[in-house]
């Protein structure tokens, strides 16, 4: 790795954490937590005892007006303790970075890799002595600021979506509720027309049955004709 070391993204995760939906405050979700693990591990590293007074290295801490009142430069042993920082803080960045790509919306993904350029920047000219720390953690919060609003929009068009789409589903699901139940009425209407139209055939033959029964039967009539002493009839 060359000597411009990458900046931290603590403040990156910690921003998605705090607005990202349906996440508790200040509660890592699945998807960074093995990032927020090794954040915290880092900073608490009694190595950095020097510059964690000078630098935001915990997950969601603030910038002091102390810090950024601070016009000193990094001491030869402060420069080794941020090289070295730079470094660890990087690789937490990279063994989760997939998770990350995997876990954002694109757009909030594309602006932690931004935001991680810039600290990149900011470390490196801090390591080269061209910023005081104060100078370091004004532009750190101008970013932190900027990647703010940035993350905060994109959530809140992506929770709108999550929100309509919702909504759009719940409505089909009722339209669908609808015509089955529609469907189901349909079906007991026509099978009770059914019943009935059978129930007026077999009522319309029983009374045909009784009216055959009530007609007298025909008398039957003969013609007879006498020959002497024969009589025939027919």
């Amino acid at each position: 790795m060359s000597r411009h070391y990458s900046w931290i993204l603590a403040t990156a995760v910690a921003v998605t954490v705090s607005i990202a939906p349906s996440q508790r405050a200040r509660a890592a979700p699945a998807w960074a937590e093995q990032y927020a693990i090794c954040s915290r591990l880092l900073a608490r590293d009694p190595q950095y005892a020097e510059i964690a007074k000078k630098l935001p290295l915990m997950l969601n801490q603030d910038i002091s007006l102390e810090m950024l009142a601070d016009q000193t430069r990094p001491t030869p042993i402060q420069r080794e303790e941020i090289a070295s920082w730079f470094d660890e803080r990087t690789k937490c960045w990279h063994e989760n970075e997939d998770t990350f790509r995997r876990s954002l919306p694109v757009a909030a993904f594309e602006v932690l890799t931004e935001a991680n350029s810039q600290f990149e920047s900011i470390g490196a000219d801090l390591y080269n002595l061209k910023l005081s720390y104060g100078q370091a953690d004004k532009r750190l919060r101008e970013i932190n600021d900027n990647m703010t609003a940035r993350l905060r929009q994109i959530f809140e068009k992506q929770k709108e979506a999550m929100v309509a789409q919702r909504a759009a589903d719940e409505q089909r699901q009722q339209q669908q509720q609808d015509a089955e139940l529609l469907r189901q009425a349909q079906q007991r209407a026509a099978a009770a027309q059914a019943r009935a139209t059978e129930d007026a055939e077999a009522d319309r033959q029983a009374m045909l049955r009784q009216l055959r029964a009530l007609q007298p039967r025909a008398q039957q009539s003969f013609t007879c004709t006498t020959f002497g002493n024969m009589t025939t009839c027919n």
